[in-house]
């Protein structure tokens, strides 16, 4: 069966959700590409029918076991991979704000390796230039409400 989140006819919708709670943010490194190992927010493809805020819920749920307040958007990002066939993978995040995590923070060990909360202070280290940019949104409130 073909893989159609690889080489794909047009880019795929997703969520991330960026979830702050007590001056940290909740990242998760990646058990599976996109981003093997890489250090991100949670989130994954929203899928037919579902809601953005329906999707950040479930992905968050299903990622970590916790359940959140959605608040809004805090911004739309893209992630493009390339490979010697041309686009390899194009997806359309759209990063929510979510606080008041509720749940043990218990993880697919499917989808991810390893979870921890980082201060704010601390998030260069983990995050590339773009989810930095969407993360400080959060931290700052700026968001549209859904």
């Amino acid at each position: 069966m073909k893989n159609i989140r690889e080489h794909p006819p047009y880019p795929i919708p997703s969520v991330g959700v960026v979830l702050i709670h007590e001056n940290r943010v909740l990242l998760i490194r990646r058990a599976k590409d996109p981003g093997l190992g890489e250090w991100s927010i949670p989130g994954g493809v929203i899928e037919v029918g579902e809601t953005i805020k329906d999707a950040a819920e479930r992905e968050l749920k299903e990622e970590c076991n916790l359940k959140c307040s959605i608040l809004g958007i805090v911004g739309v990002s893209e992630r493009i991979d390339r490979d010697s066939r041309g686009i390899r993978t194009h997806y359309i995040i759209f990063d929510l704000l979510a606080e008041n995590p509720t749940g043990d923070l218990t993880l697919s060990e499917e989808e991810v390796m390893e979870a921890k909360w980082v201060p704010r202070k601390n998030l260069g280290k983990y995050l590339d230039e773009d989810t930095l940019t969407i993360v400080e949104r959060g931290f700052e409130r700026k968001f549209l409400p859904l």
